[in-house]
């Protein structure tokens, strides 16, 4: 019996045949079997084969799985049923104490480079797309508002250094940069630098109630925001977090901030995208600072 097995992997050698006889049996001796193994030539595999043959191997083990978990995003789970009792202490709290964390060097370092970029385009009304992830959003932005400078910043090489796909050349009024955001806030009001627009799209929630002070309304350099200035836009999956966002600004002073359930016909974000075609609600909180 022979038995044969045809290699599409050009990376591998074909596997032997194999040809087994078995020995009679004989008095008081056990059945013995002997295996003998004869090379045998592989049939040729042609380039086209090899080509589908790799191409399934990759859909199934890298886009299949991708396929399968698109659109099944689960909601953001929490304990926490409302806005939580000590936002609004640690606000004012917050609004009352001076942040004395030192500003990192590379943070300024990249506010610098972000400034002359800005400069270098005529200083046009400025855009900024905190947590810009991807640095998706920050292209749509820079399409959406061509005659505006529009700044992404992230603390992530990580993402900012992935290769989004966009059709045709990048918009030219854009530019990623990164750094922790709580300093670039603060860099951006110690020099003067006034928003016309400023987006904080879908942050980390950090749904548990012990991690108020994680999300952003909670941190110290959260009351450096209105002072700003322009249009602010918050979005977030979760209804709470919009409505501690809105909160926190009320506290702030920030008289007129809505709270609304966001569509996203358009997404700006592949977080937006991945959230609204899993079905799940998607809310913004908005105000224009004076």
């Amino acid at each position: 019996m022979q038995l044969g097995l045809r290699a599409y992997d050009a990376g591998r050698p074909p596997f032997p045949s194999r040809s087994c006889n078995d020995d009679s049996r004989r008095a008081g001796t056990t059945w013995r079997t002997s295996v003998t193994c004869a090379p045998v030539r592989s049939p040729a595999v042609s380039a086209w084969e090899l080509a589908l043959y790799r191409f399934c191997r990759w859909f199934v083990s890298f886009s299949l799985p991708r396929l399968i978990m698109y659109a099944n995003s689960r909601p953001v789970a929490s304990a926490q049923t409302g806005t939580h009792e000590k936002l609004a202490e640690i606000v004012s709290k917050h609004a009352n104490t001076e942040f004395r964390k030192p500003i990192a060097p590379y943070n300024r370092a990249a506010f610098d480079v972000a400034v002359v970029a800005w400069q270098d385009a005529g200083r046009p009304p400025l855009i900024l797309d905190s947590g810009c992830g991807v640095g998706l959003s920050t292209m749509r932005l820079a399409t959406q508002f061509p005659d505006h400078f529009v700044l992404g910043v992230d603390q992530s090489a990580h993402r900012l250094a992935r290769n989004t796909f966009w059709q045709g050349e990048p918009p030219s009024n854009h530019l990623c940069v990164r750094a922790e955001l709580a300093d670039f806030w603060r860099l951006m009001h110690d020099a003067g630098i006034r928003l016309a627009r400023h987006y904080l799209l879908y942050p980390n929630p950090w749904p548990k109630i012990g991690q108020l002070q994680r999300r952003w309304h909670g941190h110290p350099a959260f009351p450096t925001l209105p002072a700003l200035g322009g249009r602010f836009e918050c979005r977030s999956n979760w209804r709470i977090y919009i409505e501690e966002c809105a909160l926190a600004l009320g506290v702030l002073g920030v008289a007129a901030v809505s709270v609304e359930q966001h569509l996203a016909a358009t997404p700006l974000t592949p977080f937006e995208q991945k959230y609204r075609d899993s079905g799940h609600g998607l809310w913004r909180c908005t105000s224009t600072f004076a």
